[in-house]
C-alpha cells in the first residue's frame, strides 16, 4: 500500500534589514525542527559515508543549481548543510535568508529519504518542508 506523505509547513516572517539579502525569521519550535534533522542527517552520514562510497560521491557531488554557492565553491548536499548547521553554531540568533530557501528545501528532500519510519520502537520521520512566507 502507497503511504502518503505529509509536509512540514515553516513559517518564516520576513525581516526588516539593511542588507541586500531578504532574511527570514522563524518561530523557535520550527527552528529546532529545522537543525535537529540537519545535525542528526550530518552525525549519521558521517559514519554511513565511510562504508559508501556510492552513497558518498551522490551527497558530496557539487549541485550549482541547486544550492547558493558557498564560500569554497559550489555545495554539495554535505557541504550545504554542514554549513548551515556551523552558520548557527557560530551566531544562533542568525537568520535564514533567501539565497538558501530552494536549498533548504532540496536537503529535506534528501533528509527525508533516510528517516521515514520507526527507530528504536519511536516514529522517526523527517517530512519534506514548504515554506509559509509571512510579511
Amino acid at each position: 500500500m502507497l503511504e502518503l506523505r505529509t509536509h512540514k509547513t515553516i513559517v518564516l516572517k520576513e525581516k526588516n534589514t539593511k542588507a541586500r539579502t531578504q532574511y527570514y525569521e522563524l518561530s523557535m519550535q520550527d527552528e529546532e525542527y529545522l537543525y535537529y534533522w540537519i545535525e542528526l542527517f550530518l552525525a549519521e552520514m558521517g559514519e554511513i559515508l565511510t562504508h559508501s562510497e556510492e552513497l558518498r560521491k551522490e551527497l558530496f557531488r557539487p549541485r550549482k543549481k541547486t544550492f547558493p554557492t558557498g564560500i569554497l565553491g559550489p555545495n554539495s548536499v554535505m557541504s550545504f548543510a554542514g554549513g548551515m548547521l556551523a552558520n548557527k553554531l557560530r551566531n544562533p540568533d542568525g537568520d535564514i535568508s533567501k539565497p538558501q530557501l530552494n536549498g533548504i528545501l532540496f536537503l529535506f528532500e534528501v533528509i527525508g529519504q533516510n528517516y521515514t519510519g520507526m527507530q528504536d520502537g519511536e516514529q522517526d520521520e523527517c517530512l519534506p518542508i514548504k515554506f509559509d512566507i509571512i510579511k
